[in-house]
């Protein structure tokens, strides 16, 4: 009881304490570099989990900072119904954060080209775990690295589009886990 108790204090002071420093270091960031977006993927599975789970859309977000003209810190999150193509496997949510640098370089005032790469955190969460156990638990995390490439335009002034291509790499045991992305982001601020 007593460690509820002082974990719930925990969390509270890491809360407070992260927007006390968020609100005074607000000032540092310049506002007029941040881009945020919805996004829609379609994610091709490939190696066992292609050949027992069925490709499937996923549906997220982007927010894009740049530092300079040409190089971006980018952080994507998104969420995936993935289903199983037998009965004896279960349907598995998906939700994978991603983070890491972009390069960017202008084709023209309106067309630009993309380099992307970082690291990404993947959650699957089991569904009907109890008909169909792989493991102990219903959850399982893994760590994984993206690589990726893409194109952009601004012929819309306020809403740019990017349309990107990514190849992931997710650390599982005993086989990792490779796929690829096609996706549409629309960034409206």
């Amino acid at each position: 009881m007593k460690f509820r108790k002082s974990y719930k204090i925990f969390v509270i002071h890491s809360v407070l304490t992260f927007l006390f420093y968020t609100n005074v270091y607000a000032q540092e960031i310049y506002w007029k570099n941040v881009s945020i977006g919805a996004n829609i993927s379609f994610l091709y599975l490939t190696n066992d989990f292609g050949d027992n789970w069925e490709n499937s859309p996923a549906f997220g977000g982007s927010i894009n900072y740049k530092i300079d003209e040409n190089l971006s810190v980018i952080g994507e999150g998104f969420i995936s119904k993935i289903n199983s193509k037998e009965k004896k496997f279960p349907d598995v949510i998906f939700l994978g954060l991603l983070g890491g640098i972009k390069y960017l370089t202008y084709l023209t005032d309106k067309f630009s080209f993309n380099l992307s790469g970082g690291i990404q955190s993947n959650t699957f969460k089991f569904e009907n775990e109890e008909e169909n156990r792989l493991e102990d638990n219903t959850n399982e995390s893994e760590f994984g690295l993206f690589v990726g490439t893409g194109l952009g335009t601004s012929i819309f002034r306020e809403f740019p589009i990017e349309i990107n291509i990514r190849y992931q790499s997710i650390f599982s045991s005993p086989v990792a886990i490779k796929m690829y992305s096609a996706g549409l982001t629309v960034f409206i601020f």
